[in-house]
Order: C-alpha cells, then structure tokens, then sequence
C-alpha cells in the first residue's frame, strides 16, 4: 500500500472516529443558563447582513472581542433561526477541520524533524485520533457559546502550516496568506496572541533556522504577528477592566500567577491523561493550594531541566515542552480574567503538545516486543474510557441544572460554583415559568435557598409565580423580605414596580422604578417601564426622555425602539418613527408587529412603497394579520387602485379586523 493510501484511510478513520463519538451534540438542544448570554441575549442571534457584519466589529457583547464568531452566530440565525441542530451542526464541523488541520500540522512537522514516512503518518495519526475522541473537547463542540475557540483555533493552525509553507517556498505570497489566518485567529480569541512565540519556536526546531547571523530578521519576520498580539491583548484588556473582570495585574499579582503557573500545567496535564472530574467551571483557588504548588514545581523544573540537558537526543520534547508553556501562558500564567483559572476550553490548542508527548511515548512502548501486548491493553483500555467519558459528558450540555451540579458535588465550598448554581437554579425557575410548571419551579427555588437562605434573586423568582397565580398580596410581601434581606437590590424594585403597574398603581410603581435606577445602577428596564408610565398619563416629552435614557443602556431592545417610535409618532415625527421602527424590525426581524408598525409610521410619512413592503412583510410572517391587508388596502387608496383597495379590505374584514378607516369603509 502507498504512503498516500495509508495517509488517507488513517486521515479517514480519524474524522470518522471523532464524528461519531462526538455526533451526539448534534441531538443537543441549546442550554438556558450557560448559553443564556451568547444565544439567548445575543443581539448576534439575526439574519446576517452588511450593516450587523459591520457592527461585529465594534460591538462589544458580554465583555467579548470576538467579531468572527458573532458572524457565524448571524449566519446560523439565517438559516436555521433558533433551532438548535444548526447551530450545534456549525460547532461540530468547526471542530472537525480542527481535526484534519491537527493531523495536516503535525504530519508536516514530523516531515520537517527528518522522521520516516510510516513514523509520521502514525504519530500524526495517533496525536490527532486522540485529540478527537478525548472529553476535553466536549466543552467547545456541545456548548455552543465558546465556538470561538474552535474558530480561532482553525485560523491558529491554518496561519501555522501557511508560514511552514513559506519557509518552505519562500514565496511572499505564503507569508501573507499566514498573516491573514493570524489576523482571523486574533479576530475570533485572545488566547491567539501566543502565535508569535509558537513561530519563533518553529523556527528554532523543526527549521531550525536560527544562528548567529539571521536571528534580528527571524525576528523582524515575526513583526506583523506581534503587532495583531499587541491590538488583541490592549483591546481585551481594556474591555474587562471596564467590565472588571480581569483579575489584579499589579507585581504581587503576577508573582503569585507566575508562582501558580506549573499547578496549572500540571492540572491541565492531568486532566488529558485521567479526565475524571471534568466540569463547566472550577474554583477559583484550584491551583493555590500549597501541595499543589510545591508538587507541580518540583514536576515541572525537573522536567524542564532533563529535556534541556537532553534537548539533542529528544529535540521534539524540548520543543514540545515550550509549545505547551507558551501556549497556556495567555489564560493560565501571567494574565487571568473571567471567573475561573481552569477551564477545558483554555486547553484547545495547548492540549496538541500533551497528546503528542502521549503519543510518542505510546510509540516508545510499541518498538520494544516485550511491551506491546500490555501497550495495547492500555492504549485500548483508555481510549475506550476517553470515549465513554466523552459520550456520557456530552449527554449533559443541554441541562443546565445537571451540569452545574457536577461542579458544585465536587466543590461544594467554592463561592464562585455556589454562585452558578444558585443562578443556574433561579434561571431554570424561570425557564419552568415560561412554560407553565410553577411547581417544578418553586422546588428549584426551594433547593437555592436551602444553599444560601438569603438569596434575593430566588426571592424574586418565588414573588413572580405568586403573582402569575393570582395572587399579589403574597407577592408583595415575598418583596418585602428580599427588601429586608437587601436593601440596596435595584432587581427588587424593578419588579415591585411591574407588579404595581399591573395592578394599576402608576404612583408607586414610578417610585419603585426611579429606585431601581438609583440602586440598580441606571438600570434600562426602569427607564423603559418609566417611558410606559408617562405614555400611559399623556406625558410624552417625558416618555420620550425615558425611552431615549433606555436606548442609550440598551442599543439592541427592540420593545424600546418600537415605544419610542410611538411616542415621537403620536408627537407628529413621523420621518424619526420610521427610523426608529426599522431599527426595531432590525432587532426582531420575525416580529409581525413591528413590520406593521412599521407600515403604518410610513403611510404617515408619505413612503408609500415602503409601507407596501412593510405590510407584505408582516403577512409572510402572519397570514392571518388583518390590520396588514387595511394597511395594503390604505396603499392602494392612495395610488388609485380602488377595486384592490376594495378586495384587500375585505380581506381585513374577512380577518377580524374592525378598525377599516371610514375613506376604505365607503368603497364598493
């Protein structure tokens, strides 16, 4: 058999392996807590278009600099609207060309190291089998929210074998076409910005182009790389300083990550050989017990130290060995942010340099006769486990509750986990709601007060079902004790206030909204539900004012726009209504009513054809629309056309639609 034939089938029987042990995800449906910012929220989540393609460059969602995966999360909204297969199908396919870039990288890299063909095709074959079926993969290809670690990761790897290709061919055209996979990878991840120190790290071995004599322009090469790294780190860290959640980047800080950094190797390296207490987050103190900081050193220096002294003999380790540290240095080592220090999806990339180490000395095993039967048993005993793990784990990344709950077993004393699963419980209350379980969801608020009696926010979950049950009174006291337990808790008021409203208290529910803002940090619900207020009473220079302050805190509501619209309608700016309703059908594109609105503001303002669009658009969405067929009837009038005016408003009629103006009630 030909090398090329040997290449393909284990090329082959490496994706195939991988896609079917991960093709469960596609059975996944989304999940309400942990996808809860990025698909649910995600203002992203729309038909794609020039105008949302550009705002992925400059919109900030959720402390994120990810313009790359915001498109594919338009593109998937395009096609597949909010079914979850789709959105699923576009993590699992981002994940597989992963597959074949690991297997294509590493093949070429063992080419370029002088090993034999039938070496190479194996030790590629193996690491990149391994990479595929291993449960460290999970987090990224059944959550769809970190796609951007696979879309990065894509753009890392290609931007890797392009610049292997130039220095190969030493063509131009390769050193750019490199370039622009970097700029890809730093426009879907920061954890991108280690790219330059990977080439340099290439070019000391495999290329071994390092000497005395060209090692400034190895450098100089290496210049566009460091400046992409430069925009990545200043852009990400001045967004979560303003969002502050990055952690302290001041001298005592860095020592103490620098001092933690081989814990974090070490527990990453653990978890790749024995993947057991895998979980969506962990502590954030898991790497500053003492042990395992003394323990990790000792392991790691003595590592380092025998792989430098032994660098000639086992040049690939070496390397190895460096990949690995630079690689996790961005989120595990000097800089940390978010609310974990670990994370099975940091390890995306670093993980290659661990699996090709196991690989290698998987290898090693092989070659000696006496080994190979319990090398196989092993071997086989563990990848059949790496499966199993990775089928049962993958089952759980669409319950939210379950999820959280393997973290919060294991750790049941860490604050960050309790805090994740106490709003896993609360948003699962709400879920419960939303589809007419108030049992269900009382028990799940039940089970987060039993962790922290004083939770407000379940508080607040528990009033909200007593009000859809009727019955206000205990609401309002259930407000009152989250109000004794937190004073200062802008949510509280925000919600006694709607529930005032309903009742058709406006009075107090103003106050209670004005003290939202005050302790709610300018909260936009509250001036929304002000604006609502003021429109209610007449007053619409100050429902206007109120719906103004809520869009400045929320660009991307689209109940904002649509009242604000109203409100300046009513005021006789009709030409800043439609503005402001197309900006509503933007945001809530399969919206009926704001196409219909839409019309209407149209009419008003003389835009006669895009009133006919607008209204054609809402019957697409809802056939039965009557008022549409009066607005298209209206259009008709205008132009003329009074038989079509007159068949479309029976139309209206035929719907149930009453409210014909009298100009259209008078036709035959």
């Amino acid at each position: 058999m030909t090398t090329r034939k040997k290449r393909i089938i284990i090329l082959v029987l490496v994706l195939l392996s991988a896609a079917i042990v991960h093709g469960r995800c596609l059975m996944l449906g989304f999940n309400s807590f942990w996808d809860l910012l990025h698909v649910f929220r995600n203002p992203f989540q729309s038909p794609i278009s020039l105008e949302l393609a550009g705002k992925a460059f400059t919109v900030i969602v959720e402390a994120e600099y990810t313009p790359l995966r915001l498109l594919t999360n338009s593109i998937d909204y395009t096609f597949w609207n909010l079914n979850p297969f789709g959105h699923h199908l576009s993590s699992y396919l981002f994940f597989l060309i992963n597959l074949l870039l690991v297997y294509l990288l590493l093949e070429r890299l063992m080419a370029l190291a002088g090993r034999p063909p039938a070496e190479r095709i194996t030790g590629a074959g193996l690491t990149a089998f391994l990479f595929g079926i291993h449960p460290l993969r999970v987090e990224v290809v059944s959550w769809i929210t970190p796609r951007e670690y696979s879309i990065c990761s894509c753009f890392y790897l290609l931007s890797v074998i392009l610049y292997l290709k130039w220095v190969a061919k030493r063509s131009i055209k390769w050193f750019w076409f490199s370039f622009a996979a970097a700029i890809g990878a730093g426009l879907s991840q920061p954890f991108s910005v280690s790219l330059p120190a990977v080439l340099l790290l290439l070019d000391y071995y495999p290329l071994k182009r390092f000497s005395k004599k060209n090692w400034k322009r190895l450098f100089l090469e290496k210049i566009p790389f460091l400046l992409i790294a430069i925009f990545v780190t200043v852009k990400i860290i001045r967004i979560r300083r303003q969002v502050q959640i990055i952690h302290p980047a001041g001298p005592e800080a860095l020592l103490r990550n620098f001092i933690e950094f081989p814990a974090v190797i070490v527990s990453y390296l653990y978890k790749t050989i024995f993947p057991l207490a895998l979980a969506p987050i962990y502590p954030m103190d898991y790497t500053a017990r003492t042990p395992l900081i003394v323990c990790s050193a000792i392991l790691t220096v003595a590592a380092i130290v025998y792989l430098l002294v032994r660098r000639k003999k086992y040049p690939a380790l070496f390397a190895g060995a460096l990949f690995l540290i630079v690689m996790l240095l961005p989120a595990g080592g000097l800089m940390r942010s978010g609310a974990t220090v670990l994370a099975d999806r940091y390890l995306q990339i670093a993980n290659i340099p661990m699996l090709f180490g196991l690989s290698w000395l998987i290898m090693q095993a092989w070659r000696r006769r006496r080994l190979r039967w319990v090398t196989i048993s092993i071997v086989a005993l563990w990848a059949a486990f790496l499966i199993w793990k990775t089928f049962i784990y993958t089952a759980l990344w669409d319950r939210p509750v379950e999820l959280t709950r393997l973290a919060y077993q294991r750790w049941p004393g860490s604050k960050i986990i309790e805090i994740f699963m106490l709003r896993t419980y609360n948003n699962s209350a709400l879920n419960l709601i939303d589809q007419g379980k108030m049992e269900e969801a009382l028990e799940y608020i039940r089970r987060a007060l039993e962790i922290k009696p004083d939770y407000v926010d379940a508080y607040l979950v528990r009033a909200h079902v007593l009000a859809l049950q009727g019955k206000d009174d205990e609401a309002l006291l259930v407000y009152q004790k989250a109000l004794q337990i937190k004073r200062d808790y802008g949510n509280t008021y925000l919600n006694r206030g709607v529930l005032l409203a309903r009742r058709g208290d406006l009075e107090a529910a103003e106050g209670e909204f004005r003290r939202a803002i005050v302790y709610g940090e300018d909260s936009a619900e509250a001036h929304y539900n002000l604006g609502l207020i003021h429109k209610i009473r007449g007053e619409l220079d100050r429902a206007e004012t109120e719906f103004k302050q809520a869009l400045a805190l929320n660009r991307f509501s689209p109940e904002i726009y649509g009242q604000l619209a109203e409100v300046l309608s009513r005021r006789g700016r009709s030409g800043e209504a439609v503005e402001l309703y197309r900006e509503a059908v933007r945001n809530s594109p399969k919206s009926p009513a704001y196409r219909l609105a839409l019309g209407f503001a149209c009419l008003q303002a003389g835009s006669y054809a895009e009133a006919e669009a607008a209204f054609r658009a809402a019957i697409e969405l809802d056939e039965n629309l009557g008022a549409a067929y009066a607005g298209l009837a209206s259009c008709s009038f205008l132009r003329g056309e009074r038989k079509e005016a007159s068949r479309l408003r029976d139309e209206a009629l035929r719907r149930g639609y009453e409210d014909i103006p009298s100009y259209l009630r008078e036709l035959k």
